[in-house]
């Protein structure tokens, strides 16, 4: 009866490490990350299918060269989720934005290339949301922009690329005030025929 009651305890100890092994296995099985050409991947009703199945994991694009990447995307169980960028042939980096469950969230960051700031935008929800700045080639701010919820809220600014100020106004309370945009007054008496 002894050797009965000391073979149990065994028995039940392999059990459940038998169990954790198989549970741990297809843990690390699930998160793995594949990485898969984009041209692999299908679409159906926007979910992103890699072989029948919801993909979870890395899209890229290589030029037509075969040695540069044009673009990654990430994938979380079909749906746009992480980081996602885009390169110019000689590499530099030319977008950079972030998906969080199909919906864009973050920062989205675009380049000239040579890898100067193009532009700044920020997103919530899938939503424009906070300050967005738009820069010409020579890293001059062209145009600031403020945003609630994908609304325009409060400063807007534009300028011209001479530095000259487009658009100038405020939006508040659903309400907009200020310079919409410029325009080239004529002296009347210039258009009167004599």
């Amino acid at each position: 009866m002894e050797v009965d009651i000391m073979v149990r305890p065994v028995q039940l100890l392999s059990k459940i490490i038998l169990l954790i092994l198989l549970m741990t296995g297809c843990n690390h099985r699930r998160n793995a990350k594949i990485i898969v050409s984009a041209s692999n991947l299908t679409f159906v009703n926007n979910l992103a299918q890699y072989k029948g199945v919801a993909f979870s994991g890395k899209a890229f694009k290589l030029h037509e060269n075969n040695r540069d990447t044009l673009f990654t995307r990430n994938y979380l169980r079909g749906k746009k989720n992480g980081i996602w960028e885009k390169f110019y042939v000689s590499g530099d980096i030319k977008e950079r934005r972030k998906y969080k469950n199909g919906k864009k969230s973050g920062k989205y960051i675009g380049y000239y290339e040579g890898e100067i700031k193009a532009f700044e935008y920020n997103f919530l929800n899938g939503e424009y949301n906070g300050r967005h700045h738009v820069w010409n080639r020579d890293g001059v701010v062209i145009r600031i922009s403020n945003y609630k919820n994908g609304y325009e809220l409060g400063e807007q600014k534009i300028w011209d690329e001479n530095g000259e100020i487009v658009s100038n106004y405020i939006i508040k309370n659903g309400r907009r005030f200020g310079l919409l945009g410029k325009k080239n007054c004529v002296n009347a008496s210039e258009n009167i025929i004599y």
